[in-house]
C-alpha cells in the first residue's frame, strides 16, 4: 500500500463479545457496522463466532488522508456497532447494538485504544419474531446483552496536522505539540 505524506492507517479491531445469557454456548454470532469515513466498502462485518464468549479477532484497515474534512468527520462520528445471530433458516438477526467514537482516537494518535461497551438490546423490525430463540424473546427487556471488545490503531500518525486542527478549533491550550506521545487538551 503506497501511504502519501498525510495518509494514515486507522485499524479497527473488534476482538470479542461476552454475552449474558449462557444460551449463547450454541448460538452463531456475528458483528457489522459501517465506517464513515470509508469510501470503497463502508459496511464491514466479523467472521461467525459460537458461543457465551464469542472470539471474532477481527482487523479492518482504512487508509484515510489526514485532512480537516477528515478530522472534523473523526471528531463528530459514530459507528453504530450491530451484533447478529444467524437463525436456523441461515437469515441473520439484529440482536443488538452500540455505538462507538471515532473522536476517541484523535485524543491518542499514536497508542492503540482498548475499550469495552456494554452491548443493548436491539431487535430488527421483522414480522416473522417466532423464528427468534425463545431465550432472545424471554431477555428482550434487558439493557445489556453483553460487552463488546475492541480497539483502535492510528498507524503513521500525522501528529502534528492533528495538533494544528486542535489549536485552530480551540482545543489545546498551546500551538502544535511535537511530543511523541501526547497532546495536551484543555
Amino acid at each position: 500500500v503506497h501511504l502519501g505524506r498525510h495518509d494514515n492507517v486507522l485499524e479497527f479491531h473488534i476482538d470479542k463479545m461476552k454475552f449474558t445469557c449462557p444460551e449463547f454456548h450454541s448460538i452463531k454470532t456475528f458483528v457489522s457496522w459501517t465506517m464513515p469515513i470509508s469510501l470503497d466498502d463502508p459496511l464491514q462485518h466479523t467472521n461467525l463466532a459460537v458461543g457465551e464468549t464469542a472470539n471474532y479477532n477481527h482487523s479492518t484497515l482504512y487508509k484515510i488522508n489526514m485532512n480537516y474534512m477528515t478530522l472534523q468527520s473523526l471528531k463528530d462520528d459514530l459507528i453504530t456497532v450491530c451484533v447478529y445471530i444467524l437463525l436456523d433458516s441461515g437469515h441473520p438477526f439484529k440482536i443488538g447494538e452500540c455505538q462507538v467514537s471515532l473522536g476517541e482516537i484523535l485524543q491518542h494518535p499514536r497508542n492503540t485504544l482498548h475499550n469495552v461497551l456494554h452491548v443493548r438490546c436491539s431487535l430488527d423490525d421483522a414480522d416473522d419474531h417466532h423464528t427468534i430463540p425463545p431465550f432472545i424473546m424471554k431477555n428482550i427487556n434487558q439493557e445489556s446483552i453483553g460487552t463488546l471488545n475492541y480497539w483502535f490503531r492510528l498507524q503513521r500518525p500525522t501528529e502534528e496536522i492533528i495538533a494544528k486542527h486542535l489549536h485552530r478549533i480551540g482545543l489545546l491550550e498551546t500551538g502544535p505539540i511535537k511530543e511523541e506521545n501526547q497532546i495536551p487538551f484543555k
